[in-house]
């Protein structure tokens, strides 16, 4: 019998440490001792028992087969070399504060009324139109969105202001990625948006702390 990865499933290591977040559950979780073995095994190529495959199954962090899912995958993704915030990319593109508040709002509304999976699957239809990669118009955009966005008083939140920020570079037709990142001891997890090596919406300093465990 083959293990694949469920599609909600993403898994990361942190300082050898494998994590695991559940898109369904909205939740982070490490596995038992025994259980992080066999996982690491197994996705290593390494071949397990039918029990021990059992177990993974049973844990969710498997499924038999490659129904719809992948192979055990570890996320990775390009690091991050430079950030808008710290003074890389063009100048700043022309964004509205009524426009960004609006885009702003709408993401804090989705947040409160959808399920964290709903959240992603939308950022993936995003995605899904494949717009141009191009890291300078998504500079220069991102700068007027963060221009615009220190105009709107709100609290800023990970989650949501990346996600609008996606949506604005989208309606300029313009592809980026929202990763989301974990750490432990202490646990946290965060996001933020990324075009190639450069962050968008974050520090390099801040992003370093984390690891990718999905990348959208």
């Amino acid at each position: 019998m083959l293990l694949s990865q469920p599609n909600h499933i993403a898994f990361c290591r942190y300082e050898g440490e494998p994590v695991f977040l559940d898109e369904v559950r909205n939740r982070y979780f490490l596995l038992k001792p025994t259980e992080r073995e066999l996982f690491v095994h197994a996705a290593g190529g390494g071949t397990l028992k039918p029990d021990e495959m059992e177990r993974l199954i049973v844990r969710g962090v498997a499924q038999a087969g490659f129904q719809g899912g992948e192979a055990l995958r570890e996320t990775s993704g390009q690091l991050a070399a430079a950030s808008i915030l710290e003074g890389c990319g063009s100048a700043a593109a022309s964004a509205s504060t009524r426009s960004v508040a609006t885009s702003l709002a709408r993401m804090l509304w989705r947040k409160r009324t959808k399920p964290f999976q709903a959240l992603l699957d939308g950022m993936r239809n995003l995605k899904s139109a494949r717009y141009a990669v191009d890291p300078d118009h998504a500079c220069s955009l991102a700068k007027g969105f963060y221009r615009a966005r220190a105009r709107v008083p709100v609290t800023p939140v990970c989650l949501p202001d990346s996600m609008a920020l996606m949506s604005f570079l989208a309606r300029h037709r313009v592809s980026a990625n929202l990763v989301i990142g974990v750490r432990l001891n202490p646990f946290g997890a965060h996001c933020w948006v990324q075009t190639e090596d450069i962050l968008l919406n974050e520090t390099t300093d801040i992003a370093a702390r984390y690891q990718p465990i999905r990348i959208i």
